[in-house]
């Protein structure tokens, strides 16, 4: 848990430089909110279909092919679900690319009467889709990683997103350096970059292809953790075996039951694109209340999940019981004073990350009232996250499933 926290507080930190600069150069209005889709829809899917389900369905079954001390079972079974896997999301992509207008229209609701910011919105997330691919390949890596008790790299991986974003954003901040930018763009899009407020437009489309980018290195660097703890992969014609079934199954339920927090979010942002500048609000907020949830809750449950497995496998009730008792104790005392200071000052922490260039007074005074009322829900998203591997390690996904299904509707309906 330790090492995890720590490099994921060096992502997190990293991220909200990330954040001041995206709020620095685009402010909150159409071109951050159409920015902020593009970036949640793949992200959706990542956490629902790569890491979320993927990583609660393989961890425990890599880790019993590897505990029966069999390594090409093990490497086997890696070779035939990420074949699989990839396959699945490259047709997913496509898809989405040639759909995007028609998923946008449903997704970003609000702008669909202004047609440039509502084309702005389907272009960045076309072009940030492919980050989705990377991420499958990067979730197989990491949870070979971590089923051999190795997180460091795993939890270092995130970093490079906002490190790519940085480098690309933070120029920006300053008008004379866009010239070098909008050239690139020039290049990439195969046509003349010519939109008013540009530095803002610039800013977008830059990150968008920022993310696709810092995908590729992802999925290159734990590719070279995992060959360098044993692991040999082999690219096999796609199919069903019984292996990857048992995954399947597992991971259906196990990606609405692990992405529950994701969909009542993007739930919560198709409804707030009806205002101007809400999506943004709920997006800055949303990195503050993620803060412990990322720190603690998925730290935890990332931790916990193997040791849960192994305790499982050797039929010992105790070794689970201490386990998942120890896992409560901890993230509840890193998380209580979290949420209090959260609710207590939340204005003074938005305004002083994010209020500054085109992000206002005002639009830090409309983030912290989001902030306040996520600060008292974060013991609870952590709890889930912790007491998810309970059922993960136990192979049962279909009760948090239905458990994040009753979240959902209530969410939507309340919403």
């Amino acid at each position: 848990t330790l090492v995890q926290s720590t490099l994921t507080m060096v992502s997190r930190l990293l991220g909200f430089a990330r954040d001041v600069a995206i709020s620095a150069v685009m402010g909150a209005g159409p071109v951050s909110d159409a920015f902020v889709a593009a970036q949640r829809f793949p992200n959706l899917f990542r956490r629902l279909f790569a890491e979320g389900a993927f990583a609660q369905a393989f961890v425990p079954l890599y880790a019993k092919a590897a505990a029966a001390g069999s390594s090409k079972d093990a490497d086997r079974l890696a070779s035939e679900a990420l074949s699989f896997i990839l396959a699945v999301t490259v047709i997913l992509t496509i898809v989405a690319e040639v759909a995007m207008p028609w998923i946008m229209a449903v997704i970003f609701v609000g702008y669909r009467d202004s047609p440039e910011t509502f084309k702005m919105a389907v272009l960045l997330t076309q072009i940030t889709m492919p980050y989705l691919v990377c991420m499958t390949l990067a979730a197989l890596f990491s949870g070979v990683l971590n089923a051999v008790g190795k997180f460091a790299l795993a939890a270092f991986a995130p970093t490079l997103l906002n490190l790519c974003l940085l480098v690309t954003l933070w120029p920006l901040y300053h008008s004379h350096t866009a010239d070098v930018v909008i050239a690139v763009l020039e290049f990439i899009l195969q046509r003349k970059v010519d939109w008013p407020l540009m530095d803002s437009h610039v800013a977008a489309y830059a990150g968008a292809i920022a993310i696709s980018v810092a995908g590729v290195l992802q999925a290159a660097l734990l590719w070279y953790g995992a060959r360098r703890s044993g692991l040999h992969l082999r690219l096999l014609p796609p199919r069903l075996s019984p292996d990857v079934k048992k995954i399947v199954a597992l991971a259906i339920p196990g990606a609405i039951a692990g992405g529950a927090t994701q969909i009542n979010i993007m739930i919560s942002q198709t409804l707030s694109s009806l205002e101007v500048g809400a999506s943004t609000y709920l997006y800055n907020a949303d990195r503050l209340y993620q803060l412990p949830l990322g720190l603690v809750g998925v730290a935890v449950g990332l931790a916990l999940l193997p040791r849960l497995a192994r305790a499982v496998r050797a039929d010992d009730g105790a070794a689970g019981k201490n386990a998942q008792d120890e896992a409560v104790v901890l993230s509840m005392a890193l998380t209580l004073p979290a949420a209090m200071a959260l609710m207590v000052m939340p204005y003074l922490l938005i305004a002083g990350f994010f209020q500054r260039g085109h992000f206002t007074a005002h639009d830090a005074e409309l983030t912290a009232s989001a902030l306040r009322h996520f600060a008292w829900g974060v013991p609870a998203f952590v709890l889930a996250k912790v007491l998810a591997p309970a059922f993960f390690a136990r192979e049962d996904m279909r009760r948090p499933m239905k458990y994040a299904l009753i979240s959902v509707g209530v969410n939507a309906v309340l919403g």
